[in-house]
């Protein structure tokens, strides 16, 4: 409409997105690790930003870039020339907050989420799995956006949002949005999690457990690789902070080297179980020295592999060289137990069973 300017991101026939630099993947919705599995939000260098899958939206890559640019407020679409009969009745924009709107084609983005909370609290901070989210980190797909507030401050009370109370905070901005440091956040995030029994082996919907703890430490120690040091400094300040015994439980099991969010949830599965302890990114040489291969997960002495094998193992040229590249394993006597995101998800008790059965004939 001449004269009205349109959300931003949002449009009738929008542009095709522009085709992401070689060697970088188009930004993309990407849930347990997959296209097509529900229940995972991955930011981290294998698994782009979320974002929507509705004509009119364009994918923007990078967590929380742009995202406080799709919070409206009548204030901001009236000095935009935005009606308010367009902004409050109209299918263009979602009220998301009281006096918060979010464009249609944003509401379901978790990001964009984040920034309406952060908009509508201005006093608080985004926190736990939100903040790690916004630090650009693999985390299951929320349920709530956390946000903690000072002590004394107003609590906000609204449906999908969790606040929590806390002193000082350092905090950091990114991309237009507070958050505490991501090592903060990760053990925060741990008083979100339940307790210690086989329940986390199953993914419960929405609710994070272990496996989505160590998954974002994973991808944060591959980051920073004083991750450690620095959790063991927070936790000597704040020894009696909710969640510490978990920090302790996950902490042990981080590491730098798993590849990808599901590749670390599928390795504390089989640590839950009891499984032996695994090697991550494990080469196979042959006889002569030379290389065969690099492993997810392997139990050199059994000669047993895991391979988490991710959407884009669905590719023809990719599935042949996974082919020719187990057949070569296989010639050195190596059994590969592959497992996909549905396993995971549906029964983790099958591939922990499968593992066990594969370990159970090597020994023989």
């Amino acid at each position: 409409m001449p004269g009205i300017k349109p959300p931003l991101g949002c449009g009738s026939a929008p542009a095709p997105a522009p085709d992401p630099p070689p060697g970088r993947p188009r930004a993309r919705r990407v849930v347990n690790g997959d296209l097509d599995t529900p229940g995972w939000c991955a930011t981290d260098d294998h698994s782009s930003s979320t974002g929507p899958q509705r004509a009119g939206c364009r994918w923007r890559e990078g967590a929380g870039v742009g995202a406080r640019e799709r919070v409206w407020t009548r204030e901001r679409a009236r000095r935009e020339g935005v009606s308010i009969r367009r902004l409050v009745g109209g299918r263009e924009y979602v009220r998301v907050l009281p006096g918060t709107y979010l464009e249609a084609c944003w509401a379901d983005d978790p990001l964009s989420r984040c920034a309406a909370v952060a908009h509508a609290a201005p006093t608080g901070l985004l926190s736990h799995w939100s903040a790690l989210l916004v630090h650009g980190l693999p985390v299951p797909l929320p349920s709530v956006v956390h946000v903690t507030i000072p002590l004394h401050g107003p609590r906000p009370r609204w449906v999908g949002v969790r606040a929590h109370r806390s002193g000082t905070v350092h905090e950091f901005e990114l991309d237009g949005l507070r958050v505490p440091g991501a090592v903060r956040a990760w053990c925060d995030a741990a008083a979100t999690i339940a307790g210690p029994d086989r329940s986390d082996l199953a993914r419960r919907p929405q609710q994070p457990d272990l496996a989505d703890l160590v998954a974002a430490g994973d991808a944060l120690t591959a980051r920073r690789p004083g991750t450690a040091v620095d959790v063991g400094n927070l936790l000597r300040l704040r020894p009696a902070a909710r969640g510490v015994a978990t920090v302790r439980r996950a902490l042990p099991l981080l590491d730098a080297r798993s590849e990808s969010a599901q590749e670390s949830r599928l390795r504390v599965v089989l640590h839950l179980a009891g499984l032996p302890v695994s090697a991550v990114q494990h080469v196979v040489r042959d006889r002569a020295g030379r290389f065969v291969a690099r492993v997810d997960l392997a139990y050199p002495a059994a000669r047993v592999a895991v391979e988490y094998d991710g959407d884009h193992h669905r590719d023809r040229p990719q599935w042949r060289h996974d082919l020719a590249r187990r057949e070569r394993l296989d010639a050195l006597g190596w059994r590969v137990v592959v497992v996909v995101a549905a396993d995971l998800r549906q029964d983790p008790d099958v591939v922990v069973t499968r593992v066990r059965t594969a370990l159970a004939q090597a020994a023989r």
